[in-house]
C-alpha cells in the first residue's frame, strides 16, 4: 500500500491496478510519456487472465459540466 506522497514508476509494460481502500476520498495523478489517446494499450482481467488491446481516444467533456 502506498503512503501519502508516494510515487510509483512503471516500465512501459507495467501492469497496475488502482484502488482506494479508505473511506476518505483519494486523489491519483497519472503522468504518461506518450500520447495515450492514440497509443495501443492493454487491459488485463485478473480473474480470467485475459489481455485485451484498446485505444482509449479522447473526451474533452467533463462529466460535471454535462449536469449543469
Amino acid at each position: 500500500m502506498n503512503k501519502k506522497g508516494h510515487v510509483t514508476v512503471l516500465s512501459k509494460a507495467g501492469i497496475h491496478r488502482i484502488d482506494n481502500v479508505s473511506i476518505s476520498p483519494s486523489l491519483s495523478v497519472h503522468m504518461y510519456g506518450l500520447d495515450i489517446g492514440t497509443a495501443e494499450r492493454h487491459s488485463y482481467d485478473p480473474v480470467t487472465g485475459e489481455v485485451s488491446k484498446f485505444v482509449s481516444g479522447y473526451c474533452n467533456v467533463l462529466g460535471d459540466e454535462e449536469a449543469e
